[in-house]
């Protein structure tokens, strides 16, 4: 997950890539089955999800974008947020995060305005 989200560093600074092996071990049931199926299953999942990018794109009149493709054709990554979701959820943020700015400003003159009694710091 580390390697597949640059983006991750950037928005959790403190944030550390995980030690050691995150896979657990694979089951003899597992390797059995991928011995038996081999790169069948792998294809066929492959052509499904690029057939459902392509057509999730269409339906947005769009075209999939070079660094989706790309990502998906690296194994880093399958993204649908064709329609701008991702934008949306920035901008919407922004916005929240001005409306806090000016509410603690309002807070911060409120306070000014009235300054606390003496009387309260005699305590």
């Amino acid at each position: 997950m580390w390697t597949a989200n640059p983006w991750l560093r950037e928005t959790f600074p403190n944030a550390e890539p995980p030690v050691g092996d995150s896979w657990p071990a694979r089951t003899r049931s597992q390797r059995a089955l991928e011995t038996l199926l081999g790169e069948r299953v792998e294809r066929r999942a492959r052509r499904v999800a690029e057939a459902r990018l392509r057509q999730h794109h269409k339906r947005l009149e769009q075209e999939v974008s070079e660094d989706v493709a790309a990502s998906f054709a690296a194994g880093a990554g399958l993204r649908f947020h064709g329609s701008g979701v991702a934008a949306r959820t920035l901008e919407r943020y922004a916005a929240r995060r001005a409306k806090v700015a000016e509410r603690l400003e309002e807070l911060d003159r409120e306070r000014a305005a009235d300054p606390p009694s003496l009387a309260a710091d005699r305590r």
